[in-house]
């Protein structure tokens, strides 16, 4: 749920909160804005356990915002610039500069998205995931608020260090937190399985209202068996990256829509928030 946050005083003296986008798991999305500056801001918000729980989630931040800055200068059209992480109020906050379009949760909340639609926009998180990867970084949380979709189609990935600050055990996690891998409940280190589940279950948010699980082709829809590979309990029973391309792919030419080349997700006009 979209909500306003007028009259708060602004954290850091600079980053002054405007709307909380979504939250889940102790963790909260928020559009900002740089009173420095008057830059626009994605804050990601993540509640710390007090004491030493704090003190690691700050280390923790350190280490996102390394992060952060690498993958940007690898490709800045996938992952956001990043301005800053700190610990506040018993929070740590990480900030990047808001990315171009608008979030993923906002798009589904105000349109059904398509099969071949939500295959494409799945292609084109996969490729971003893959390239994280391929550097070694891993995030082990997607949320909706933090999947952004541009004009053109192109996706950008926010908030990259969300799931190690709660599988580093200086969160404390809801009970039955059935939004969070399996790796991250059992404090687990996190590997690429961990993305694909989060992929697995950003996908079943795209579809719903696509496919009915408990119907009695279910087991047949290759979007179903997808999305129940994906967030198997067991890390290695997870297909990989490559097999849940190819998964996508099929569900394009299924669906008669399959191109030389996968068209990137479009965008329609007029976002349900305004861009400032």
């Amino acid at each position: 749920m979209v909500t306003r946050s007028p009259g708060r005083a602004p954290l850091q003296n600079r980053l002054r909160l405007i709307t909380e986008l979504g939250s889940r798991a102790g963790v909260s999305h928020w559009l900002a804005r740089d009173d420095c500056d008057g830059r626009e801001l994605y804050a990601l918000q993540v509640s710390a356990g007090p004491g030493g729980g704090l003190r690691r989630a700050q280390q923790v931040a350190v280490r996102y915002l390394r992060q952060s800055v690498y993958l940007q200068s690898v490709d800045p059209g996938r992952f956001p610039v990043s301005v800053g992480a700190f610990a506040a109020g018993g929070n740590v906050w990480c900030v990047e500069e808001r990315p171009p379009g608008r979030t993923l949760g906002d798009f589904v909340a105000h349109h059904r998205v398509s099969r071949p639609h939500a295959a494409r926009i799945g292609l084109a998180m996969l490729s971003t995931l893959s390239l994280a990867h391929s550097k070694g970084i891993v995030r082990g949380f997607i949320a909706p608020e933090q999947v952004w979709i541009g004009r053109s189609g192109a996706v950008v990935l926010s908030g990259s260090g969300c799931g190690e600050l709660l599988a580093s055990g200086c969160v404390p996690l809801p009970p039955r937190a059935r939004i969070l891998a399996p790796e991250i409940c059992s404090r687990s280190p996190l590997e690429p399985a961990a993305d694909l589940w989060a992929f697995g279950r950003i996908l079943a948010f795209l579809l719903v209202g696509n496919v009915n699980p408990s119907s009695g082709e279910a087991a047949r829809d290759p979007a179903v068996r997808l999305v129940r590979g994906l967030m198997r309990e067991e890390k290695d029973a997870r297909p990989s990256a490559s097999a849940a391309r190819r998964a996508l792919l099929r569900i394009l030419q299924e669906e008669n829509r399959f191109p030389d080349a996968p068209p990137r997700p479009t965008v329609p006009p007029h976002p349900a928030f305004p861009a400032s």
